[in-house]
């Protein structure tokens, strides 16, 4: 029918247009509210994932805060290295690494909901950090401390280097470094608080110092006892009356009475 001139003459099929009936009402209402619902669920979807994604970068940024403080706490111990050696820094080092792993900050922050929560899981991890600074520190006490022993030992002029080679075994013996790296890490293996931690490490050291004054006291007696010896020796010496084979034994007998072993 008028195929030609514009388009405006041309009908191809006639448009039966009817009005709605109910049902279709009713259908069209029902495609609205679900299209509605779930533009609010993808709402509610994509709020839930950008919550997710500022949730993982406030534990990254708090990681990042632990490999920072770690690194600041083994520097530290760098500075013990003057008194201990390099195996034994490496080994609180070691400690200080175990402490600051993250399998232990995964699972400190595992119910973590806000940076509080964050804040207060880094605090109780790094609290061992101070724990072992101070174990590390204590045996540096410990070893000036043997120092200390040594040097008061040498100063003892009627000690012969024997004696003084003796003492000074006795002294290394009173804290070896494996003993005290065992005691320190059943310490650290038990930890409940920075203050009982530090008591335990305390008694360790206490138990040192005793014995040390121990050692220092009976090197200074038997220096002393010598000192006597020389003095009676030399009193038997002016003994005129008396021949070279007895002063001799007189002197053998003064030998027995200070003998060192």
């Amino acid at each position: 029918i008028g195929n030609k001139g514009g388009f405006h003459n041309r009908i191809t099929k006639q448009i039966h247009l009817f009005p709605f009936t109910l049902n279709e009402c009713e259908e069209l209402f029902s495609l609205n509210a679900l299209l509605n619902a779930s533009a609010a669920q993808s709402l509610v979807y994509y709020e839930g994932l950008i919550q997710q994604i500022n949730d993982i970068v406030m534990l990254a940024t708090g990681y990042n805060t632990l490999v920072k403080d770690l690194k600041v706490a083994n520097a530290a111990l760098d500075a013990l290295s003057v008194t201990l050696t390099a195996e034994q820094v490496n080994t609180f080092k070691g400690y200080h690494n175990s402490v600051a792993a993250f399998v232990n900050y995964d699972n400190a922050v595992t119910n973590a909901t806000s940076q509080d929560d964050v804040n207060n899981a880094l605090a109780a991890i790094e609290e061992k950090f101070d724990v072992v600074a101070y174990g590390a520190q204590t045996y540096a006490n410990a070893a000036i401390a043997v120092v200390a022993a040594k040097t008061t030992i040498a100063g003892l002029t009627n000690l012969l280097p024997a004696h003084i080679t003796s003492y000074n075994t006795f002294c290394d013996d009173t804290l070896p470094f494996d003993d005290y790296n065992t005691s320190f890490s059943d310490i650290l293996a038990n930890y409940t608080d920075v203050a009982g931690a530090k008591s335990d490490i305390d008694n360790i050291l206490d138990v040192n110092n005793n014995d040390l004054d121990v050692i220092t006291y009976a090197a200074t007696q038997y220096n002393a006892l010598l000192g006597v010896a020389a003095i009676n020796n030399a009193a038997i010496d002016n003994l005129a009356n008396l021949d070279s084979d007895a002063k001799d034994d007189f002197k053998e007998d003064v030998a027995d009475a200070v003998d060192f072993t």
